[in-house]
């Protein structure tokens, strides 16, 4: 009889996951046995409803039709632009954000061979006689889903519609000659996404697709008006904006 209790309890001791038990250390029940790791989340700041702002920068490309007469790109009148973007709006949701959004670009003129021609200033006199350049802005409504909102890493897609205009400025201050075209219509679809870092603020790549069509324009040359009306041959144009972005409560 001794000798089985003695065996019960040495057999206890050395194997008690025989027994259907989970062993004990100090009263206490041991880890899960290894090779049974459980996931760990990704942890973030809480999600934040209410109102935010982000600002934008980064570099955008021309490409597609300013109308659609032979030749007239976007990026035979624009170059490439350095944009910056303010996003006002507010969370409604931990995932909806709802805003609005104003854009300002710089650049220089356009490919257009004569045109480049006109600004290189090549003089001898190490002044410069001709400015030219290109200024862009563009203003309108804008929604964003965020696909994790209290997560360190928050991928969001957004899109947006709007006004937008584009000037060309010339200044020879030599020939005592200026002039000045603007384009305008509507940004039809403003296609945008990236991923945001959710730090103390946020911190995050964006990408942007902007489709628009000028629907009229003007010129001015020595500040008097020689043309505007309505766009008869509309094409569709686009912005490539490639950037970061920094938002305020993310």
């Amino acid at each position: 009889m001794k000798c089985g209790i003695t065996a019960a309890l040495v057999f206890t001791a050395i194997a008690p996951e025989a027994l259907g038990t989970t062993p004990r250390v100090h009263g206490q029940l041991q880890a899960a046995p290894p090779g049974r790791v459980q996931p760990v989340e990704e942890s973030g700041r809480p999600a934040h409803t209410g109102f935010q702002m982000a600002v934008r920068t980064g570099v955008a490309f021309p490409a597609g039709k300013a109308t659609g007469a032979s030749g007239d790109s976007l990026a035979r009148r624009y170059s490439w632009q350095w944009p910056l973007q303010i996003d006002i709006g507010g969370k409604a949701t931990d995932h909806l954000h709802v805003g609005g959004y104003f854009t300002l670009s710089f650049g220089a003129e356009g490919n257009d061979t004569e045109i480049e021609d006109y600004c290189d200033d090549d003089d001898a006199d190490l002044e410069n006689d001709v400015s030219c350049n290109a200024v862009g802005v563009r203003l309108g409504a804008q929604v964003q889903y965020h696909f994790r909102p209290n997560q360190l890493t928050n991928p969001w897609v957004g899109y947006g519609i709007g006004f937008e205009s584009m000037g060309q400025y010339l200044d020879d201050r030599e020939r005592g000659y200026s002039e000045r075209t603007t384009a305008s219509g509507i940004t039809f679809a403003k296609l945008d996404g990236g991923i945001d870092f959710r730090l103390g603020v946020g911190l995050g790549f964006y990408t942007e697709l902007a489709f628009g069509r000028f629907t009229s324009s003007s010129t001015y040359i020595n500040d008097s008006q020689t043309f505007s009306g309505k766009t008869k041959d509309r094409a569709v144009h686009v912005w490539t904006t490639l950037g970061f972005r920094l938002v305020i409560f993310p």
